[in-house]
This record gives C-alpha cells, sequence and structure tokens, in this order.
C-alpha cells in the first residue's frame, strides 16, 4: 500500500504526517516513510515498493518538484495535498523553522505553485484551512476512506486510543495542529522579530499564494518594491529610490518567487526624476536562461509602467526580474513601486503537456 502526503511545508502538512503515523501505526502496523523531491528519488525507491506489495510505504514532500506531481497527475495515483493559507504558513517557517523572510517568501512561491498543481489530479483530497473545525477522528476516518484503509468501527476505536481516547479524538483538526505547533498561531509572537513594513508584505505576498484549487485566483500576482533586491548592495532589499549616478549595472533583480506555468505579462511599475535624454534601461526576466527583455530609453520625469511577456514553463525555477542600467548615467533617480504579472494562457490554453511515463521509468 502507498499512502502520498505532498503539499507545502506547512503546520498542517506536518500535522497530518503526524495523523497518518498514528492512523497506520493504530491500523497497519509498520509502515516505511520516505521522503521524495523529485522523480529521480522516486524511481531510486519504486523497486523496494514494487518488491514489498504487502507492505506499507508513506511517501512525503513538502517540496515536490515538477516533474514529481507531473507523476501523480498523470498516473492517478491517490495523493493526500495538506495546504495552509499563506500567511499562516509564513509564519510557521519563520517562528517554527527559524526562517528569514526572503527564503520563506521563496519557499511559500514554490510549494504553493507545486502543490496547485497536485489539485489537478482526480484522486486527490485537499487538507487545508477549511478542514480547520473537523473533529480530528472524523478526519481520520476521511483519510482512511480515501487511501482505501479499513475503517470499520474496530479501526476507529483503535485509532481513537491512538489519539488519546474520547477526549482526545473530539479534538478539532486545528486543535490537533496547535497542540504539537504552539508558537505558529500566535500573531504576537512576531511582535519585536520583523518590522510592521515586513508584516504588511507577509500579508500582502500571502493573498496573491492563497490560490490552491482555485483557478481564478491564479491569474495575478503583485509583487511589490520589498520583495527585490538592491543592485549595489547584493543580498540587501530595495528599500526607496535609486540615484542613476554610476556606471552600466544592475539596479534591481529578484525576488526568485515562482509563478505558475503559462504565458504572462508583467507590468513593472517606476517613477523617474531628473533622468538625461539618453538614458538607456533594459528589464529581462531570467530563471537560469532569458525568458523575455525589453529596453527602453527612460524620459526625464514622471510615473511610467514597463511592459514585457514571457512564458514560464518550468515552474520549479524561481524568477528574477532584472532592471539594468545600459550605459553610465550622471543625473537622474529611478523609483521601483512594484511588479503586477498577469497570465495570459494557462498550459491547456497554449498547448503545453507533460509526456511522463510510468513511474518505473
Amino acid at each position: 500500500m502507498i499512502l502520498s502526503v505532498f503539499g507545502t511545508n506547512s503546520a498542517v502538512f506536518a500535522a497530518t504526517q503526524r495523523l497518518i503515523s498514528i492512523i497506520t501505526e493504530a491500523v497497519i502496523g509498520d509502515a516505511q516513510e520516505l521522503y521524495v523531491v523529485s522523480r529521480a528519488q522516486l524511481r531510486d525507491h519504486w523497486h523496494d515498493i514494487r518488491s514489498n506489495p504487502d507492505k506499507t510505504f508513506v511517501l512525503l514532500s513538502n517540496a515536490p518538484s515538477a516533474d514529481l506531481t507531473d507523476v501523480f497527475v498523470e498516473t492517478k495515483l491517490p495523493v493526500l495535498v495538506c495546504h495552509q493559507d499563506a500567511e499562516d504558513i509564513l509564519k510557521y517557517l519563520i517562528l517554527d523553522c527559524g526562517f528569514d523572510l526572503a527564503t520563506a517568501l521563496q519557499n511559500v512561491s514554490n510549494t504553493t505553485v507545486q502543490s496547485a498543481h497536485l489539485t489537478r489530479c482526480s484522486r486527490s483530497l485537499v487538507l487545508d484551512s477549511g478542514r480547520y473545525a473537523t473533529s480530528i477522528l472524523d478526519l481520520s476516518r476521511e483519510i482512511m476512506i480515501f487511501f482505501g484503509i479499513p475503517a470499520e468501527q474496530q479501526q476507529l476505536e483503535l485509532v481513537k486510543a491512538a489519539l488519546g481516547g474520547e477526549q482526545g479524538s473530539r479534538a478539532s483538526f486545528l486543535d490537533f495542529i496547535l497542540a504539537q505547533f504552539p508558537k505558529w498561531h500566535s500573531v504576537k509572537s512576531f511582535a519585536g522579530m520583523l518590522s510592521d513594513e515586513d508584516i504588511s508584505l507577509i500579508e500582502h505576498v500571502g493573498q496573491d499564494y492563497n490560490f490552491i484549487g482555485d483557478e481564478r485566483s491564479q491569474s495575478t500576482f503583485y509583487w511589490p518594491r520589498r520583495c527585490f533586491l538592491d543592485g549595489d548592495i547584493p543580498g540587501h532589499r530595495l528599500v526607496g529610490s535609486k540615484l542613476l549616478v554610476g556606471p552600466a549595472r544592475i539596479l534591481s533583480y529578484g525576488p526568485y518567487m515562482h509563478l505558475p506555468a503559462g504565458i504572462w505579462h508583467g507590468e513593472m511599475q517606476i517613477e523617474l526624476a531628473g533622468c538625461g535624454t539618453d538614458t538607456l534601461a533594459l528589464l529581462d526576466v531570467f530563471n537560469g536562461e532569458i525568458l523575455g527583455a525589453v529596453s527602453m530609453r527612460w524620459p526625464r520625469n514622471g510615473s511610467f509602467a514597463i511592459d514585457i511577456s514571457f512564458e514560464v514553463t518550468e515552474s520549479h525555477k524561481p524568477l528574477e526580474l532584472r532592471l539594468q542600467l545600459l550605459k553610465g548615467a550622471i543625473e537622474g533617480e529611478v523609483l521601483l513601486v512594484g511588479v503586477r504579472l498577469t497570465r495570459a494562457a494557462t498550459p491547456r490554453q497554449i498547448g503545453v503537456r507533460s509526456d511522463s511515463a510510468s513511474l518505473a521509468q
């Protein structure tokens, strides 16, 4: 038996992993947990899985790659997809896992994009914040039925006992999560740890990445200035306007975020002041290769939008939008306000599909 539990790096995923362990120990017995990220890692384990048909394997991934999620979408293997609101994932990563904000944002964008792809699987069960009020015993029964684990009264009594008896089994899924991660749900825990601007950034970006299972909300993302990095001070976030005085160089870059596959239209909003007539600039989109680029001659002053189009086919690769000065300048400044990204076409609309073969290949 194979129980696949994939999703975002979240408190819901970690709590579900614990719940699956409780269920299997109570009803089935020993189960071997296998952590996988890529299709290649799954292939490495596949011989052992095929050679032990009577053994229970739990496949776990809180950072599945695109080629791994493709396998489950196309083979229709049942998969439990764990997700939380992006803001809650960010809190978990920062408070419980010790991530810095930039790394947490990048992690959320990647795992949300990949996990959302899994919901296209015809045999997926999503556990998210909408299940917080469900009793942990009812949720256990639903998971057991989903994976084909016997869920008659005898088995449920064993699970109930493993959950702590009558009282423990009546607890909600949220109570079960909080028992393991008491820091995660406390907004006050951020006091003194993050600035008001960073908390605002978490709330803003979080709204855009709450799209799992909802195709409509995957169409537009907005990355504000604080998502980007300063080209003159590598590793430091962009916090204000930049003087153009100096040689040709990268003015800003990042934010190394992820987008779902498709054709995208980007609009970088900028404000210019005191620019010379020969201020030449370039904006490109980069993920290891250039996906799109546009050059321009800047006006002297005013608010403007730089338009750029590109296609994302490898959603696991982080994206950079690099704003570059092509020619040295002796005056002027530029303020990057933010970047709005709108998906013009999905992979299905543009005829892109994956050709994954069997798991053993």
